[in-house]
């Protein structure tokens, strides 16, 4: 976690930080199982994605309806979101997640993959961390 020089990290950071991480390895296996409801949930109803392709998607339903069409295409496999720094704000109500994305299809001559780099906004919501926005940028 980095933390800003001045002000000294928010109360209970370090449990706050592993919160985000459990919640991204939630949103990770409903990726895998192809759950949207269940990824749904670690949405502000709000939520702003901007995608690897540049699209913006705005809204719990318009993100939701994004995944179930990755779902319905029988090529595809999973995104993996992989933490790799967690920032908090110096009240602990919002935090910044930096980190790696894959993502996987299935092609004749085997697996296919794009990945990038991501950032994105947490948000606590009484006792849970929702995603507020999400920015994808592909690397290859």
């Amino acid at each position: 976690m980095t933390s800003n020089p001045i002000m000294p990290p928010p109360r209970n950071s370090q449990r706050n930080e592993q919160t985000i991480r459990e919640q991204r390895r939630r949103f990770n296996d409903a990726i895998a199982a192809h759950d949207a409801r269940r990824i749904g949930q670690c949405w502000l109803p709000d939520v702003q994605v901007s995608t690897s392709d540049g699209r913006p998607l705005v809204g719990r339903a318009a993100v939701q309806a994004a995944f179930e069409e990755f779902f319905a295409d029988p090529t595809f496999v999973t995104f993996t979101r992989t933490t790799t720094q967690v920032t908090l704000s110096t009240d602990g109500n919002v935090a910044a997640e930096a980190g790696e994305w894959v993502g996987q299809w299935r092609k004749s001559s085997g697996l296919a993959t794009r990945h990038g780099v991501y950032l994105a906004s947490w948000h606590r919501q009484g006792q849970r961390w929702l995603l507020q926005a999400e920015l994808f940028v592909p690397l290859g």
